[in-house]
């Protein structure tokens, strides 16, 4: 509640979410400016404990999501929000996709769904930064065509498990029938608050 009143200042906070805890961040520009910070702060000589807790806490956020699908016990896994954020196909350095790879090597079965992602639209120009920045998922990336389905209901219809990583109106919809009979990783906030019923659960909430 008191998060709820700090935020109501549209001056100093650039998002409602603004200090709240949520899932790990990523695309092309953050993660490569922390690391790049750090880099230059060690050759510095300089500590910079808050910025190097950065990259880890991500870490443990994805860690986090991909336990709480180990804990389901679920072998098919649907994903919805595929890119590091709504509204753009930008794949770089996207969190859910480390999760997906580890799923993957897991043994799991996953399908997918991002409204903003075509499957026939090849993404090799992502793929020079991403040998770069992540090149274990290379495998992963050249594989997720597959995977992805044409609307939210085709790609949970049969899962286990879903994972949600946008607050997209569509997969609420998607999910309506699910909610409660499922496990639900809500990694987005779909809903002002918590949802209180069984398998429905998020990450730091």
């Amino acid at each position: 509640a008191v998060m709820d009143i700090f935020v109501q200042d549209t001056k100093l906070n650039l998002s409602p979410y603004y200090l709240k805890p949520g899932f790990a961040f990523g695309g092309s520009c953050l993660p490569k400016e922390v690391r790049a910070v750090r880099h230059l702060a060690a050759e510095a000589g300089v500590d910079v404990p808050l910025i190097a807790s950065l990259i880890p806490s991500n870490e443990a956020q994805i860690a986090a999501a991909v336990e709480a699908v180990r804990e389901s016990g679920a072998q098919r896994i649907a994903v919805l929000g595929v890119a590091f954020k709504p509204g753009t196909d930008d794949l770089r350095e996207s969190p859910i996709l480390e999760v997906i790879d580890t799923l993957l090597r897991e043994g799991r079965e996953l399908t997918a769904f991002d409204p903003a992602i075509d499957a026939s639209v090849p993404i090799e120009g992502q793929f020079d930064y991403m040998r770069y920045a992540s090149p274990h998922l290379e495998k992963t990336i050249r594989v997720l065509p597959e995977m992805l389905c044409e609307t939210a209901a085709e790609a949970v219809k049969e899962a286990d498990a879903i994972i949600v990583t946008h607050a997209d109106a569509s997969y609420r919809k998607a999910l309506a029938p699910h909610i409660g009979r499922r496990t639900v990783i809500d990694l987005a906030r779909l809903y002002p608050m918590p949802v209180d019923l069984p398998g429905y659960r998020g990450i730091a909430w």
